[in-house]
């Protein structure tokens, strides 16, 4: 099933003390761990400041800059443009576990909904972790008056979303998560 994927590295990481995305995990850094876990996408948008050298990704920046997750999953539906693919996949760079077996699931999930999102295992929905229509997601995106800090929760209230409990939609927003998750492996 072909996909596009955008990956969000555009956080300040005010709770973690310095660069989440590029923080190591099993012996790679979390945006490349989010980047690999994508590896199947006809293309690959990374948005956020360009920090190492990716092949074959493309990087953006949200507008404004820190404008948050709405604004960047716009800057990166906009640059893959109009010949995008049907489903897009939505990721955060702050996800330890995430992998392609993650992935497939939310493709899978989606079935003939406006897409599948995550829930970690405490039944919480990540939205940073899930696939989306992309003529839905961009209805969404595009019926918000301004994108810069908007409440992403309340843009895709309007999706009919599958959910799925991932192990993977576990994020980490603190040097002590990503050490706890080293600890569960």
């Amino acid at each position: 099933m072909g996909f596009d994927a955008i990956v969000l590295a555009g956080g300040e990481s005010r709770r973690f003390g310095a660069d989440k995305s590029l923080a190591e995990f099993n012996g790679e850094s979390l945006l490349e761990r989010a980047v690999d876990a994508v590896s199947e996408a006809r293309r690959v948008v990374v948005v956020g400041e360009e920090r190492m050298k990716l092949p074959g990704i493309v990087w953006t920046q949200e507008s404004p800059p820190g404008g948050g997750p709405a604004a960047s999953i716009a800057a990166g539906l906009t640059v893959l443009g109009m010949k995008t693919e049907a489903l897009v996949a939505v990721l955060a760079s702050d996800l330890p576990f995430v992998d392609g077996s993650a992935i497939d699931a939310l493709l899978d999930a989606a079935g003939s909904k406006d897409g599948a999102a995550s829930l970690d295992p405490d039944g919480k929905i990540n939205p940073l972790l899930a696939v989306y229509r992309t003529v839905r997601l961009n209805e969404a995106l595009s019926a918000s008056p301004s994108l810069a800090g908007a409440a992403l929760f309340r843009i895709l209230s309007v999706l009919d979303l599958a959910e799925i409990e991932l192990r993977a939609a576990r994020d980490v927003d603190t040097r002590e998560e990503l050490d706890r998750a080293g600890d569960d492996g």
